[in-house]
């Protein structure tokens, strides 16, 4: 009599023993990031396990010059390129909503507010860094201002990136709240410079034209990924879903994006300040200190 096939009764078995052990896995995991800073905070989402990327979005110079929606006043920015390449200590922050704490990146390194943090890092080796995210989901302006004192300002910022495009009502109400906001940070003793950075949802939908008025009055650098992206998306470049993990939320792609974005900006400045400096007059050679319409 033929010995019993056990290999292939066996092989069942173990099968689906590990389909229950990553069904297991992707249910612990949302979770766990949830209790995170690097969290979105939004109940019910779903943490994608590998978020699509495609090869055609490409950040060409053209479209990271449409990102910048006003460069914006260096004079702040420069003194802590100033204090950093001289090895002082800096603070680097980032306050706003889900996109700025983390959703739905897959891992914490890969978060725009650490992507951006990596360019400070590498291109100022030898000054001591420290990172501050107090991005929170599911909050606006108005809840940033109640919390803005004891998870930001106490730490003393010397550079802080705000983000509420996604979160923030297209209100005069909102639009005086983020004015507030930005007008306390701008108070602030450490004099940190501010980049205001407006995000979008997959339908390019944000509160970018409420706050933009803001940030011309204020002066301040402010960078779009919907100015950047959609001319991509709407020519049939760039399919949305490929940058974002649900209808609001960047993925891995889409945090990358958009720290390429604010990089741009950053470069900008330090190119600005060590060409001016080498200049005889001190002056920035490009005269890009004020306000770009």
């Amino acid at each position: 009599m033929p010995a019993p096939d056990r290999p292939e009764r066996a092989a069942f078995p173990m099968a689906r023993l590990k389909r229950l052990m990553l069904a297991v896995l992707a249910s612990v995991v949302p979770a766990r990031v949830a209790s995170g800073r690097g969290a979105s905070g939004i109940a019910g989402a779903r943490f994608p396990g590998k978020p699509r990327a495609h090869p055609t979005c490409i950040l060409d110079p053209q479209t990271l010059r449409r990102a910048v929606v006003q460069y914006g006043d260096d004079e702040r920015l420069w003194e802590v390129l100033r204090r950093a390449e001289a090895g002082r200590p800096i603070v680097i922050a980032a306050i706003g909503g889900s996109v700025t704490q983390g959703a739905w990146a897959t891992t914490p390194e890969r978060t725009y507010v650490n992507r951006v943090f990596g360019w400070w890092r590498a291109a100022f080796p030898n000054a001591p860094m420290t990172l501050i995210n107090a991005g929170i989901g599911r909050t606006d302006s108005l809840h940033g201002n109640k919390r803005l004192e004891r998870d930001l300002l106490r730490c003393r910022p010397d550079f802080v990136i705000t983000e509420w495009a996604n979160n923030d009502a297209i209100t005069l109400e909102m639009r005086a709240s983020y004015r507030r906001l930005l007008t306390r940070i701008l108070a602030a003793p450490s004099r940190p410079a501010v980049l205001m950075l407006f995000a979008m949802g997959r339908d390019g939908s944000s509160s970018e034209d409420n706050q933009v008025p803001v940030g011309r009055e204020l002066g301040l650098p402010m960078v779009s990924l919907r100015e950047a992206i959609l001319p991509i998306e709407r020519s049939g470049r760039m399919d949305p879903k490929h940058r974002t993990a649900d209808a609001v939320h960047p993925n891995d792609l889409g945090h990358r994006i958009i720290a390429r974005l604010v990089v741009h900006r950053l470069q900008s400045g330090l190119d600005s300040l060590r060409a001016g400096e080498a200049a005889p007059s001190g002056k920035d050679p490009g005269g890009r200190a004020g306000a770009r319409g």
